[in-house]
Protein backbone atom coordinates (compact mmCIF):
# COMPACT_ATOMS: atom_id res chain seq x y z
CA UNK A 1 0.00 0.00 0.00
CA UNK A 2 1.22 3.51 -0.86
CA UNK A 3 2.30 5.19 2.39
CA UNK A 4 0.98 8.59 1.28
CA UNK A 5 -2.57 7.18 1.35
CA UNK A 6 -2.24 6.79 5.12
CA UNK A 7 -1.87 10.59 5.43
CA UNK A 8 -4.81 12.93 5.46
CA UNK A 9 -5.19 15.66 2.81
CA UNK A 10 -3.77 18.38 5.12
CA UNK A 11 -0.73 16.31 5.99
CA UNK A 12 -0.08 15.57 2.33
CA UNK A 13 -0.20 19.32 1.55
CA UNK A 14 2.19 20.06 4.44
CA UNK A 15 4.53 17.29 3.24
CA UNK A 16 4.51 18.67 -0.29
CA UNK A 17 5.30 22.17 1.01
CA UNK A 18 8.11 20.78 3.15
CA UNK A 19 9.62 18.97 0.16
CA UNK A 20 9.38 22.14 -1.96
CA UNK A 21 11.06 24.20 0.76
CA UNK A 22 13.87 21.67 1.09
CA UNK A 23 14.35 21.58 -2.67
CA UNK A 24 14.49 25.38 -2.68
CA UNK A 25 17.10 25.41 0.07
CA UNK A 26 19.19 22.81 -1.76
CA UNK A 27 18.94 24.80 -5.01
CA UNK A 28 19.95 28.00 -3.19
CA UNK A 29 22.93 26.25 -1.59
CA UNK A 30 24.00 24.81 -4.95
CA UNK A 31 23.78 28.19 -6.69
CA UNK A 32 25.67 29.85 -3.84
CA UNK A 33 28.42 27.19 -4.09
CA UNK A 34 28.55 27.55 -7.88
CA UNK A 35 28.89 31.32 -7.61
CA UNK A 36 31.58 31.05 -4.97
CA UNK A 37 33.78 28.68 -6.99
CA UNK A 38 33.11 30.68 -10.14
CA UNK A 39 34.15 33.89 -8.38
CA UNK A 40 37.23 32.09 -7.05
CA UNK A 41 38.25 31.21 -10.60
CA UNK A 42 37.66 34.78 -11.70
CA UNK A 43 39.36 36.45 -8.74
CA UNK A 44 42.37 34.11 -8.70
CA UNK A 45 44.40 36.33 -11.00
CA UNK A 46 47.11 37.59 -8.65
CA UNK A 47 50.33 38.62 -10.33
CA UNK A 48 48.70 39.16 -13.73
CA UNK A 49 49.07 42.96 -13.53
CA UNK A 50 46.77 44.72 -16.01
CA UNK A 51 45.98 41.32 -17.57
CA UNK A 52 43.82 40.51 -14.55
CA UNK A 53 40.64 42.14 -15.87
CA UNK A 54 41.11 40.55 -19.29
CA UNK A 55 41.52 37.10 -17.73
CA UNK A 56 38.49 37.59 -15.46
CA UNK A 57 36.33 38.55 -18.42
CA UNK A 58 37.50 35.52 -20.43
CA UNK A 59 36.79 33.17 -17.51
CA UNK A 60 33.32 34.58 -17.01
CA UNK A 61 32.51 34.07 -20.69
CA UNK A 62 33.82 30.51 -20.58
CA UNK A 63 31.87 29.76 -17.36
CA UNK A 64 34.97 28.67 -15.45
CA UNK A 65 34.97 27.45 -11.87
CA UNK A 66 37.82 27.06 -9.42
CA UNK A 67 37.32 23.80 -7.46
CA UNK A 68 37.87 24.22 -3.70
CA UNK A 69 41.55 23.77 -2.84
CA UNK A 70 42.76 24.00 -6.45
CA UNK A 71 45.81 26.23 -6.87
CA UNK A 72 46.94 25.97 -10.46
CA UNK A 73 43.97 24.79 -12.49
CA UNK A 74 40.42 25.76 -13.34
CA UNK A 75 37.47 23.89 -14.85
CA UNK A 76 35.61 25.56 -17.71
CA UNK A 77 32.61 24.90 -19.90
CA UNK A 78 34.41 26.52 -22.83
CA UNK A 79 38.01 27.55 -23.59
CA UNK A 80 38.72 30.93 -21.87
CA UNK A 81 40.47 32.63 -24.79
CA UNK A 82 41.33 36.24 -23.94
CA UNK A 83 40.47 39.17 -26.16
CA UNK A 84 43.54 41.07 -27.38
CA UNK A 85 43.73 44.77 -26.67
CA UNK A 86 46.58 46.53 -28.46
CA UNK A 87 47.23 49.42 -30.79
CA UNK A 88 44.45 52.00 -30.80
CA UNK A 89 42.29 49.74 -28.61
CA UNK A 90 44.75 49.59 -25.72
CA UNK A 91 43.78 51.29 -22.46
CA UNK A 92 47.02 51.19 -20.52
CA UNK A 93 47.42 53.85 -17.82
CA UNK A 94 50.83 54.88 -19.15
CA UNK A 95 51.86 55.98 -22.63
CA UNK A 96 54.00 53.24 -24.07
CA UNK A 97 54.36 54.35 -27.66
CA UNK A 98 57.44 56.50 -27.09
CA UNK A 99 59.90 57.36 -24.36
CA UNK A 100 57.43 58.74 -21.79
CA UNK A 101 57.71 57.83 -18.12
CA UNK A 102 61.40 56.99 -18.35
CA UNK A 103 61.13 54.38 -21.11
CA UNK A 104 63.91 54.50 -23.68
CA UNK A 105 62.61 51.66 -25.84
CA UNK A 106 59.39 52.29 -27.84
CA UNK A 107 56.50 49.89 -27.33
CA UNK A 108 56.70 48.49 -30.86
CA UNK A 109 57.29 44.81 -31.70
CA UNK A 110 59.05 43.60 -34.85
CA UNK A 111 59.10 40.16 -36.49
CA UNK A 112 60.98 39.36 -39.72
CA UNK A 113 60.16 36.73 -42.36
CA UNK A 114 62.44 36.43 -45.38
CA UNK A 115 61.76 33.88 -48.11
CA UNK A 116 59.88 33.38 -51.36
CA UNK A 117 56.59 32.56 -49.61
CA UNK A 118 55.10 34.02 -46.41
CA UNK A 119 53.28 31.04 -44.90
CA UNK A 120 52.24 31.36 -41.26
CA UNK A 121 50.86 27.86 -40.75
CA UNK A 122 52.60 26.83 -37.51
CA UNK A 123 50.68 27.22 -34.25
CA UNK A 124 53.98 28.20 -32.63
CA UNK A 125 54.16 31.24 -34.94
CA UNK A 126 50.59 32.06 -33.95
CA UNK A 127 51.52 31.86 -30.25
CA UNK A 128 54.56 34.10 -30.77
CA UNK A 129 52.47 36.81 -32.47
CA UNK A 130 49.51 36.44 -30.13
CA UNK A 131 51.55 36.54 -26.93
CA UNK A 132 53.38 39.71 -27.98
CA UNK A 133 50.03 41.40 -28.55
CA UNK A 134 48.21 39.85 -25.61
CA UNK A 135 50.87 40.36 -22.94
CA UNK A 136 52.81 43.46 -24.03
CA UNK A 137 49.98 45.39 -25.71
CA UNK A 138 52.23 47.28 -28.13
CA UNK A 139 51.09 50.21 -30.23
CA UNK A 140 52.04 48.19 -33.32
CA UNK A 141 53.36 44.76 -34.27
CA UNK A 142 55.23 44.80 -37.58
CA UNK A 143 55.76 41.64 -39.59
CA UNK A 144 58.49 42.66 -42.05
CA UNK A 145 58.60 40.39 -45.10
CA UNK A 146 60.06 40.19 -48.60
CA UNK A 147 57.95 37.31 -49.93
CA UNK A 148 56.46 37.43 -53.39
CA UNK A 149 53.54 35.26 -52.29
CA UNK A 150 51.45 35.32 -49.09
CA UNK A 151 49.55 32.16 -48.18
CA UNK A 152 46.23 33.19 -46.65
CA UNK A 153 45.91 30.09 -44.47
CA UNK A 154 43.10 29.75 -41.88
CA UNK A 155 45.67 30.31 -39.13
CA UNK A 156 47.02 33.46 -40.78
CA UNK A 157 43.47 34.77 -41.19
CA UNK A 158 42.86 34.06 -37.52
CA UNK A 159 46.03 35.98 -36.58
CA UNK A 160 44.85 39.00 -38.57
CA UNK A 161 41.36 38.80 -37.04
CA UNK A 162 42.56 38.48 -33.44
CA UNK A 163 45.46 40.96 -33.43
CA UNK A 164 44.20 44.48 -34.21
CA UNK A 165 47.67 46.08 -34.08
CA UNK A 166 49.35 43.71 -36.58
CA UNK A 167 50.88 45.46 -39.59
CA UNK A 168 52.38 43.70 -42.62
CA UNK A 169 55.36 45.65 -43.93
CA UNK A 170 57.00 44.76 -47.22
CA UNK A 171 60.73 45.15 -46.62
CA UNK A 172 63.71 44.83 -48.94
CA UNK A 173 66.08 42.27 -47.44
CA UNK A 174 69.71 43.41 -47.36
CA UNK A 175 71.79 41.64 -50.02
CA UNK A 176 75.12 42.81 -48.60
CA UNK A 177 76.69 44.12 -45.43
CA UNK A 178 79.47 46.70 -45.86
CA UNK A 179 79.97 45.43 -49.41
CA UNK A 180 80.14 41.72 -48.55
CA UNK A 181 77.41 39.73 -50.29
CA UNK A 182 74.74 37.93 -48.22
CA UNK A 183 72.93 34.96 -49.78
CA UNK A 184 71.36 33.19 -46.80
CA UNK A 185 67.89 34.43 -45.72
CA UNK A 186 68.73 33.75 -42.07
CA UNK A 187 71.84 35.92 -42.28
CA UNK A 188 69.85 38.62 -44.08
CA UNK A 189 67.40 38.55 -41.19
CA UNK A 190 70.25 38.86 -38.66
CA UNK A 191 71.41 42.06 -40.32
CA UNK A 192 67.91 43.43 -41.01
CA UNK A 193 66.77 43.16 -37.39
CA UNK A 194 69.64 45.39 -36.27
CA UNK A 195 68.94 47.89 -39.04
CA UNK A 196 65.20 47.97 -38.24
CA UNK A 197 65.82 48.56 -34.53
CA UNK A 198 68.39 51.25 -35.28
CA UNK A 199 65.77 53.11 -37.32
CA UNK A 200 62.60 52.57 -35.29
CA UNK A 201 63.60 51.09 -31.95
CA UNK A 202 61.37 48.57 -30.18
CA UNK A 203 61.37 44.84 -29.49
CA UNK A 204 62.61 42.32 -32.05
CA UNK A 205 61.43 38.73 -31.56
CA UNK A 206 61.97 35.50 -33.48
CA UNK A 207 58.79 33.69 -34.47
CA UNK A 208 59.52 30.93 -31.94
CA UNK A 209 59.55 33.29 -28.94
CA UNK A 210 56.54 33.41 -26.61
CA UNK A 211 56.14 36.55 -24.49
CA UNK A 212 55.21 35.79 -20.88
CA UNK A 213 55.07 39.10 -19.03
CA UNK A 214 55.19 42.86 -19.77
CA UNK A 215 58.59 44.28 -20.66
CA UNK A 216 58.46 47.63 -18.87
CA UNK A 217 61.42 46.85 -16.56
CA UNK A 218 63.53 46.08 -19.64
CA UNK A 219 62.42 49.12 -21.62
CA UNK A 220 64.25 51.51 -19.31
CA UNK A 221 67.59 50.32 -20.75
CA UNK A 222 69.09 51.56 -24.04
CA UNK A 223 69.45 47.91 -25.14
CA UNK A 224 68.47 44.64 -23.47
CA UNK A 225 69.72 41.17 -24.43
CA UNK A 226 69.48 37.78 -22.80
CA UNK A 227 72.34 35.38 -22.17
CA UNK A 228 71.81 31.89 -23.59
CA UNK A 229 75.18 30.11 -23.27
CA UNK A 230 78.38 30.86 -21.30
CA UNK A 231 79.85 32.71 -24.30
CA UNK A 232 76.67 33.82 -26.10
CA UNK A 233 73.63 36.04 -25.97
CA UNK A 234 70.68 35.43 -28.29
CA UNK A 235 69.84 37.72 -31.18
CA UNK A 236 66.38 36.12 -31.31
CA UNK A 237 65.27 38.62 -28.65
CA UNK A 238 66.57 42.20 -28.85
CA UNK A 239 65.14 45.31 -27.20
CA UNK A 240 66.64 48.62 -28.30
CA UNK A 241 66.13 52.34 -28.45
CA UNK A 242 66.53 53.98 -31.88
CA UNK A 243 70.07 54.93 -32.90
CA UNK A 244 71.61 52.75 -30.21
CA UNK A 245 75.34 53.04 -29.55
CA UNK A 246 75.58 49.32 -28.81
CA UNK A 247 73.75 48.23 -31.97
CA UNK A 248 75.90 50.58 -34.01
CA UNK A 249 79.04 48.93 -32.60
CA UNK A 250 77.55 45.49 -33.24
CA UNK A 251 76.58 46.27 -36.82
CA UNK A 252 80.05 47.67 -37.58
CA UNK A 253 81.70 44.38 -36.56
CA UNK A 254 80.24 43.01 -39.81
CA UNK A 255 82.89 45.01 -41.66
CA UNK A 256 85.17 42.05 -41.05
CA UNK A 257 82.57 39.56 -42.31
CA UNK A 258 83.93 37.29 -45.02
CA UNK A 259 81.27 35.31 -46.93
CA UNK A 260 83.93 32.70 -47.73
CA UNK A 261 85.25 32.56 -44.18
CA UNK A 262 84.83 29.87 -41.57
CA UNK A 263 82.91 31.91 -39.02
CA UNK A 264 79.26 30.84 -38.76
CA UNK A 265 76.09 32.87 -38.44
CA UNK A 266 76.14 32.06 -34.71
CA UNK A 267 79.45 33.86 -34.30
CA UNK A 268 78.10 37.20 -35.61
CA UNK A 269 74.66 36.89 -34.05
CA UNK A 270 75.53 35.33 -30.68
CA UNK A 271 79.23 35.47 -29.80
CA UNK A 272 80.01 38.97 -31.06
CA UNK A 273 77.30 40.81 -29.08
CA UNK A 274 78.25 38.89 -25.94
CA UNK A 275 81.90 39.90 -26.31
CA UNK A 276 80.88 43.50 -26.94
CA UNK A 277 78.65 43.50 -23.86
CA UNK A 278 81.57 42.30 -21.72
CA UNK A 279 83.95 44.85 -23.19
CA UNK A 280 81.50 47.74 -22.71
CA UNK A 281 79.67 46.64 -19.55
CA UNK A 282 80.80 49.69 -17.54
CA UNK A 283 79.50 52.16 -20.13
CA UNK A 284 75.82 51.50 -19.46
CA UNK A 285 74.97 51.03 -23.15
CA UNK A 286 73.54 47.49 -22.81
CA UNK A 287 71.78 45.38 -20.18
CA UNK A 288 72.35 41.60 -20.28
CA UNK A 289 69.83 39.47 -18.42
CA UNK A 290 71.18 36.19 -17.09
CA UNK A 291 68.07 33.99 -16.92
CA UNK A 292 64.69 35.62 -17.56
CA UNK A 293 65.00 36.28 -21.31
CA UNK A 294 66.66 33.17 -22.79
CA UNK A 295 66.65 30.41 -20.21
CA UNK A 296 65.78 27.62 -20.11
CA UNK A 297 66.89 26.60 -23.59
CA UNK A 298 67.67 23.18 -25.13
CA UNK A 299 71.30 24.06 -25.89
CA UNK A 300 72.33 24.93 -22.34
CA UNK A 301 69.70 23.13 -20.25
CA UNK A 302 68.04 19.79 -20.97
CA UNK A 303 67.10 18.92 -24.55
CA UNK A 304 63.41 18.90 -23.62
CA UNK A 305 63.70 22.15 -21.61
CA UNK A 306 61.34 24.23 -23.76
CA UNK A 307 58.93 21.55 -24.93
CA UNK A 308 57.95 18.63 -22.67
CA UNK A 309 60.28 19.46 -19.76
CA UNK A 310 59.13 20.99 -16.48
CA UNK A 311 60.93 24.29 -15.91
CA UNK A 312 59.87 27.24 -13.80
CA UNK A 313 58.78 30.19 -15.96
CA UNK A 314 57.03 32.16 -13.21
CA UNK A 315 59.47 35.10 -13.47
CA UNK A 316 60.41 34.84 -17.15
CA UNK A 317 59.84 37.53 -19.75
CA UNK A 318 60.01 35.02 -22.60
CA UNK A 319 60.29 31.39 -23.59
CA UNK A 320 62.53 30.96 -26.64
CA UNK A 321 61.41 27.54 -27.82
CA UNK A 322 64.06 26.58 -30.45
CA UNK A 323 61.93 23.75 -31.93
CA UNK A 324 64.69 22.74 -34.37
CA UNK A 325 66.90 21.72 -31.45
CA UNK A 326 64.87 18.54 -30.96
CA UNK A 327 64.41 17.65 -34.63
CA UNK A 328 65.46 14.06 -35.32
CA UNK A 329 66.22 13.39 -31.65
CA UNK A 330 64.71 10.89 -29.22
CA UNK A 331 62.28 13.57 -28.00
CA UNK A 332 61.30 14.92 -31.42
CA UNK A 333 57.82 16.35 -30.87
CA UNK A 334 55.81 18.21 -33.49
CA UNK A 335 54.78 21.18 -31.36
CA UNK A 336 54.05 23.32 -34.42
CA UNK A 337 50.62 21.76 -34.75
CA UNK A 338 49.58 21.48 -31.11
CA UNK A 339 46.47 23.62 -30.66
CA UNK A 340 44.37 24.93 -27.76
CA UNK A 341 42.70 21.63 -27.00
CA UNK A 342 46.03 19.91 -26.32
CA UNK A 343 47.85 22.88 -24.81
CA UNK A 344 45.17 23.71 -22.23
CA UNK A 345 46.12 20.61 -20.21
CA UNK A 346 49.73 20.09 -21.32
CA UNK A 347 51.69 20.19 -18.08
CA UNK A 348 55.11 21.23 -19.40
CA UNK A 349 57.27 24.28 -20.04
CA UNK A 350 55.74 24.79 -23.48
CA UNK A 351 52.21 24.21 -22.20
CA UNK A 352 52.74 26.88 -19.52
CA UNK A 353 53.91 29.45 -22.10
CA UNK A 354 51.15 28.58 -24.58
CA UNK A 355 48.42 29.08 -21.96
CA UNK A 356 49.81 32.50 -21.09
CA UNK A 357 49.61 33.41 -24.79
CA UNK A 358 46.07 32.04 -25.15
CA UNK A 359 44.43 32.58 -21.77
CA UNK A 360 46.61 35.17 -20.01
CA UNK A 361 47.44 32.69 -17.26
CA UNK A 362 49.44 29.47 -16.96
CA UNK A 363 46.65 27.68 -15.04
CA UNK A 364 45.75 24.28 -16.51
CA UNK A 365 42.29 24.43 -18.10
CA UNK A 366 40.11 21.34 -17.80
CA UNK A 367 36.66 20.83 -19.23
CA UNK A 368 33.83 19.57 -17.09
CA UNK A 369 33.86 15.88 -16.22
CA UNK A 370 37.54 15.54 -17.16
CA UNK A 371 40.03 14.16 -14.65
CA UNK A 372 42.00 17.07 -13.21
CA UNK A 373 45.03 17.43 -10.96
CA UNK A 374 47.66 19.90 -9.81
CA UNK A 375 50.68 20.38 -12.14
CA UNK A 376 54.08 18.80 -11.54
CA UNK A 377 56.78 20.59 -9.55
CA UNK A 378 58.99 22.85 -11.67
CA UNK A 379 62.78 22.88 -12.08
CA UNK A 380 64.81 26.09 -11.83
CA UNK A 381 67.83 27.00 -13.98
CA UNK A 382 71.10 28.25 -12.52
CA UNK A 383 73.15 31.24 -13.64
CA UNK A 384 75.92 30.61 -16.15
CA UNK A 385 78.73 32.42 -14.33
CA UNK A 386 81.39 34.62 -15.89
Amino acid sequence: MNSTRLLGPNKRVRLAKFILVMLGIMLWLFNDFRKSVNNAAIEDTKGLSYMGDVVKHARRRAKCIHPPGAKHYIVCKRIPLTNIVCGERQHRSDKLDGVENGYRIPNIVHFVWFGEVLNISSFLHFLALRSAANIQRPTSIYLHYNAKEIVNSPLFKRIQDEIPCLRLNEYKAPDNVFGSKINDDLFKSDVARIQILQKYGGVYLDLDVITLKPLETLRVHPVALGRSRPDKVSNGIILSEPNSTFLDLWLHTYKSYDPNGRRSLAFWGLNVPYRLSRQREKEGIVHVDEILMNRPNPYEDSLDATTIGHYDLSRNYFLHVHPRAVDNTEIDVNISFWTEDKLRTLDSTFGHAARVALFGSSDLVYKRFEFFREPFAKQKVSELGV
